[in-house]
């Protein structure tokens, strides 16, 4: 029996189909993405989840999976109404948008760093903390070191509140337990509050800007430290250390305004990106030019 050149292309179509059913069915396929942080390679930890290979896309459900921490608590955390938004797929990027009026950088850099202080494992340090996570870390992490609570209290971000709503207002924030330690490091009853979190940030009550709109106005007391890309990088910084400006823009896929001294991780945001991964782009443009 001949078959015509339809009867075969039908043929091979049901016989793809049905593999991959079959597949499917036994668990060999999944139309899921499966995010897996990778393993620390050496040392104490080896062969544990990395919580430096965290994403912005990881949800708060792909944490759990990997690192055993709730999405309720992440939640709390970062000042997140679980009333509000679905928690378990609520992703590490949109912090950047939800906190784009802090004045330092708070997304998925703050998500590894508060993830490993409270399951005690090594991470890249650097990244701030809103005062909700830091409360959460003093109330609920085993075994913080006096050089960890020590870092807490330097890298606390006192946040205002947002034209979201989002954050604690430093005149109403509840000040958290004290903290203590024998070896010295820190005095005793430390307690993180806007009294002692370092000058790293202060954030004012909002402003009414035109049309009545509530805007938030923020101080920025720490000097910025020439070379590094932060969140509070301007046009003019990258400029002043050496990158061009017709480069930067189609670098991280934004169109400059024509003010230099714009922000670039406002730009990114509103640009629907995340800053996490424009920072990356920007930091290897500011090092070439060194």
């Amino acid at each position: 029996m001949k078959l015509s050149k339809t009867n075969v292309f039908v043929a091979v179509l049901i016989i793809m189909l049905g593999g991959v059913v079959l597949a499917y069915s036994v668990g060999l396929f999944s139309v899921e993405s499966k995010k897996e942080a990778a393993l620390i390679k050496t040392g104490e930890f080896a062969g544990q989840a990395d919580p430096n290979d965290i994403r912005g896309s990881y949800s708060f459900a792909d944490i759990e999976k990997n690192f055993g921490i709730s999405p309720a608590l992440l939640a709390k955390a970062f000042g997140i109404d679980a009333a509000a938004v679905d928690i378990l797929a609520y992703q590490c990027k949109e912090l950047e948008d939800k906190y784009a009026a802090a004045p330092e950088e708070i997304g998925t850099s703050s998500v590894r760093l508060f993830v490993a202080f409270m399951i005690g494992r090594p991470v890249e340090l650097g990244p701030f903390l809103p005062e909700t996570a830091v409360r959460v870390l003093m109330e609920n992490a085993d075994g913080l070191t006096a050089d960890r609570k020590q870092y807490l209290l330097e890298h606390t971000v006192v946040i205002g509140q947002s034209a979201e709503g989002a954050g604690v207002k430093a005149s109403q924030a509840e000040a958290p337990p004290p903290v203590e330690e024998p070896d010295g490091a820190i005095p005793k009853n430390t307690e993180v509050s806007p009294a002692n979190v370092s000058e790293a940030a202060t954030v004012e009550e909002p402003s009414v800007g035109q049309g009545g709109a509530s805007s938030p106005t923020v101080e920025h007391t720490q000097e910025k430290a020439v070379g590094e890309v932060k969140g509070n990088t301007t046009i003019f910084d990258l400029m002043s250390w050496g990158v061009r400006r017709e480069d930067i823009g189609p670098a991280i896929g934004v169109e400059l305004p024509s003010d230099n001294g714009a922000k670039l991780r406002d730009l990114v945001i509103a640009a629907g990106k995340s800053f996490e991964d424009a920072k990356v782009i920007l930091q290897n443009l500011v090092d070439k030019a060194k």
